[in-house]
C-alpha cells in the first residue's frame, strides 16, 4: 500500500502530478510554513499562515515570528 509508506519527496511527486492533471497551481512553500484556507457560506475566505519553526519566516510580504500564526480575512468581491 504505497500511500501509507510514501515519504515526503515521493508524496510531493504524486501530489504534483494529481494537481497538474486537475489544473491546480502547485507552489513550493518555504520549509516550516503552512497555509490553510477556509471559506464561509457567504464567500469570505480565512487564510491561516503558520510558522512552525523556531526562526522568523518571510514569504511574499508576510513576516511571521517563530511559531506564530496570522489569520487574514478576505471578503467576497
Amino acid at each position: 500500500y504505497l500511500a501509507a509508506r510514501a515519504d515526503e519527496p515521493a508524496m510531493a511527486v504524486i501530489l504534483g502530478k494529481i494537481s497538474q492533471e486537475a489544473g491546480l497551481l502547485w507552489e513550493t512553500l518555504p520549509k516550516g510554513l503552512e497555509i490553510h484556507r477556509r471559506y464561509t457560506e457567504d464567500g469570505r475566505c480565512f487564510t491561516f499562515n503558520m510558522n512552525t519553526t523556531n526562526a522568523p519566516l518571510h514569504y511574499r510580504g508576510l513576516s511571521l515570528d517563530p511559531l506564530e500564526t496570522k489569520i487574514i480575512e478576505s471578503k467576497p468581491e
